[in-house]
């Protein structure tokens, strides 16, 4: 939800003119989820636990606490995502959801089995479909979608920066990768199937967000509707432009991405954690506690800080925004790790990995400084 809130923010504030940014994020998200697969099914190791190894305690520690912050901001996010969209469905406030929905996630995670999950999951990844249905339905200006997908606009405005990093931050969020690791250890699949796995889904997560974009300029910026405070607002503003049947789809697309994120990331939160101090992880582990008990309170803490009435929208956008800042500095030693022959043996990376993954390093890194310096002179 974190990325949908960030997509629609981007849509309706710029319209089609990040659609470039989405479209080179493609093979960035590819390249990085690649690398961190590979890490876990040839080293059997999660990316904390290789990130500790390598670079030491201190290193791991610091980057673990950036992305527990990070982490914790996200999953208030989508629990919020969650009570917004049943809010929009039923009419009734979402704080009274809150609990509910997170009573829900504890179920599903601590009661059942990772395959099980995995199924759940998966299957309510068919809401994201709703809005490759709705941009169908809409009609865009194809021509100038083409002409913003392949001819990149920058301005060098703090708002613009914003976005920028926002978009980055949540279509390359550290949880992706650190969640892959951790679950490919679990998996204990072929290199082959791994891959493909982090192909298929990194492509089919930017094409979704490629048309999250769309929508959102198609109905809202061409439209004059330029600022979007709540989910609410959101929807409410696509009911008359898109009827509705478009209306309906985005609560269901926005529960979807708002359950599985609130289900993963604390799981990821809970490998990243375990792996580094080297305890035992993995779900529905009886010996595993440490792992559940961090679960847990990331869990907890993501909705007490929606029960203390933080804007869902807000705080989704801005959570981004901090993956975002985060996420070079674990691609660094990513790609670090990558590229140790004692440590990967046959399997280190390729020119090819290595030219994206820097060139993903080096961007991320710039709009995140350009954004610094932007608040720092007051763009």
């Amino acid at each position: 939800a974190g990325g949908i809130a960030t997509y629609f923010t981007i849509g309706a504030a710029v319209g089609y003119r990040l659609q470039w940014l989405m479209l080179a994020a493609m093979p960035m998200l590819i390249v990085v989820q690649e690398m961190a697969a590979r890490v876990a099914v040839t080293a059997k190791k999660g990316l904390g636990s290789a990130i500790r190894e390598k670079y030491g305690a201190k290193i791991a520690l610091g980057v673990i606490l950036a992305l527990f912050i990070a982490n914790v901001m996200v999953v208030a996010a989508n629990i919020g995502g969650m009570a917004v969209s049943l809010e929009l469905l039923t009419g009734i406030s979402s704080r009274i959801f809150i609990i509910p929905c997170v009573l829900l996630i504890f179920w599903l995670i601590l009661k059942g089995n990772y395959k099980k999950i995995e199924k759940i999951l998966l299957f309510l990844t068919l809401g994201f479909f709703s809005y490759i249905v709705i941009g169908l339905i809409i009609n865009p200006p194809w021509a100038e979608i083409i002409r913003s997908t392949f001819i990149p606009t920058i301005e060098l405005k703090l708002s613009f920066l914003m976005l920028c990093v926002g978009l980055l931050g949540a279509t390359i969020s550290p949880y992706i990768y650190y969640y892959g690791a951790g679950a490919e250890v679990e998996k204990k699949r072929s290199l082959k199937e791994a891959k493909f796995d982090a192909y298929l889904g990194a492509t089919f997560s930017t094409t979704i967000a490629y048309f999250i974009i769309l929508v959102t300029a198609t109905l809202l910026f061409t439209q004059g509707i330029h600022n979007i405070e709540t989910a609410k607002d959101a929807a409410l503003a696509m009911k008359p432009l898109a009827g509705e049947y478009a209306f309906i789809l985005f609560a269901i697309g926005l529960f979807s991405a708002s359950m599985i994120a609130a289900s993963v990331l604390p799981l990821s939160t809970a490998y990243a954690i375990s792996e580094t101090f080297g305890l035992e992880s993995g779900v529905g582990k009886r010996e595993a506690h440490t792992f559940t008990l961090i679960f847990s309170i990331t869990l907890a803490m993501g909705a007490l800080i929606m029960l203390l009435g933080f804007d869902p929208i807000r705080m989704m956008f801005l959570s981004m925004i901090v993956s975002g800042v985060v996420a070079p500095f674990v691609i660094y030693f990513l790609i670090k790790i990558c590229n140790d022959k004692s440590y990967m043996g046959e399997y280190t990376n390729k020119t090819w990995s290595n030219f994206v993954g820097w060139t993903t390093v080096t961007v991320m890194s710039a709009f995140v400084a350009l954004m610094f310096g932007g608040i720092l002179l007051g763009l």
